[in-house]
Order: structure tokens, then sequence, then C-alpha cells
């Protein structure tokens, strides 16, 4: 099956909780889409894995398969491997397998217990502004949005006065509407607010996810590495975490007897 649609149109389609159209009807056929890769600045073709069968398969053997790289545009080599190095979409064993152990070993089950209290009085916060706005208020915008953003924040260690400036960047990161070249403009100032976030790292590690990489496996890991391990746990933390508040209100919503459950037994 075919496609000449750019690659983020067909994946951002959807019908509400549902796969767009196209998706869909690759998913139940067990059809493989071929389609250009986004962002490539010469015509480029990648298949899509749509199917749970299909996927098993590709995960299964990853030797035998490569992840389609993103074309940086009009940026040169040197850039474009900084802008890989670290990131795990791109990557194919044995590097990913490397990244990932270290990844795995910093995500320990006391940082996360840490962290709640923290997420509890930031997500409360929210609610209570939230509650404030007129009515009826945004709850993406006010809500779903900024929550996932500063608990990112928290991972990275990212100080107080720099966390607006770090909002508005991570949203625009995520902004499908934005042109290729201001992408490419806010990536770069993403890249180097991470970098001097990495270069406090290395210099003094401290308790947030970074410091934690830094202490054990300071050696093994480049700054290019821990910059892009930042940035793709920014993007994967932010808009998933965002889509997931949205959609699970919506849910809720749309099944009273369900609201009803968990507002009299929350755990």
């Amino acid at each position: 099956m075919s496609d000449s649609s750019p690659l983020p149109l067909i994946l951002q389609r959807d019908n509400v909780f549902d796969p767009g159209v196209d998706l869909t009807r690759a998913r139940d056929g067990g059809l493989l889409m071929r389609v250009p890769v986004m962002f490539s600045s010469t015509p480029k073709l990648a298949y899509v894995v749509t199917n749970h069968e299909h996927a098993r398969t590709v995960l299964a053997n990853s030797a035998d398969f490569a992840v389609a790289a993103t074309d940086y545009g009009p940026v040169s080599d040197e850039e474009a491997a900084a802008m890989r190095a670290g990131n795990l979409l791109e990557m194919n064993p044995p590097e990913h397998t490397r990244l990932r152990r270290m990844l795995v070993s910093a995500f320990t089950a006391r940082r996360v217990a840490a962290l709640e209290a923290r997420i509890t009085e930031i997500v409360d916060g929210f609610l209570d502004d939230l509650a404030a706005q007129p009515q009826p208020a945004d709850l993406v915008t006010h809500f779903a949005l900024p929550v996932p953003s500063l608990v990112i924040c928290e991972l990275l260690g990212v100080p107080y006065h720099d966390r607006d400036e770090f909002q508005q960047r991570a949203q625009a990161m995520v902004d499908s509407t934005l042109s290729a070249a201001e992408q490419l403009r806010v990536d770069r100032e993403q890249r180097r607010y991470m970098a001097s976030l990495v270069a406090i790292a290395q210099a003094d590690p401290g308790d947030d996810l970074l410091g934690a990489l830094v202490r054990s496996h300071g050696a093994e890991v480049s700054a290019d590495e821990l910059v892009g391990i930042g940035s793709l746990l920014l993007i994967a933390g932010h808009e998933t975490t965002a889509n997931m508040l949205g959609l699970g209100t919506l849910a809720l919503l749309r099944h009273p007897d369900q609201l009803a459950a968990l507002r009299d037994d929350p755990d």
C-alpha cells in the first residue's frame, strides 16, 4: 500500500480515540505503508509498520531492519550527527542497546517515587488555576500541556528561573503548524539549552536524571548523547502525556459510570 502524503500528516490523523482511516485500513488488512520520510530534503521512502504481528517481527529481528533516519535539512554533516546522538528513536543495536541499558538503570523505582510528591503538588496547583479561569476553561492549554513539561523540568533538573522559557520551547517543538525553518530554529535553541544543563551535570552531578547518568556512566556517554537523551525525554514525555490527559478526560466524560467509579475509588 502506498500513500503520497507526508509521514507526519499520516500519523497525526485520528478519529478521537482511533487511528485515522489510512492507518486503520493498513492495520486491519495487514498492509505495509510506503511513505516519504518526514522532513527529508531529498526524496526518501520508508515502510510504516501498523499492526501487532508486523511490529513483533520487526522488534524481534532488529538486526534485519533499519530505523528510518530523519533528514535534518540544511545542516552540516557534523551538526546532523550531533542531533542524532542519543536519540534512541533513530538507533539500531548495538548502540541502541548500550544507551537503553544506561537509561533503564537511571529510571529506578526510588527516583520515580521521589518525584511523586512534587508531581502531586504541580497537578494540584494547575487544577486550582484551571478552576479559577473563566468558565468554560481550556483543559489542554491550562493543564494538559504545562503539567508534563514541568514534570520533565523536575526530572532533568531545570532551574526554576528557566522554566517558563523551557515550557515555551517544549510546546513549540510539538507545534506541527511551524515551518521547517522555524522547527529547526526552535530545535537548535532547545539543544543549546540542554547542552548547558549537561555541562552543569558533568561539572557537578546533581540528583536529577542527567546527574545520575553522569555519575554512573560518565566515561561511557558523550555530551552530545546526553543532550540527545534529554531532548528525547522532553518530546516523548511531553506530547504523549498531554494527549493522554486530554483524551483520558474526554473518555471519562463520555462514560459517566466510569467517572463515578473513579471518584468513588481513586485507587
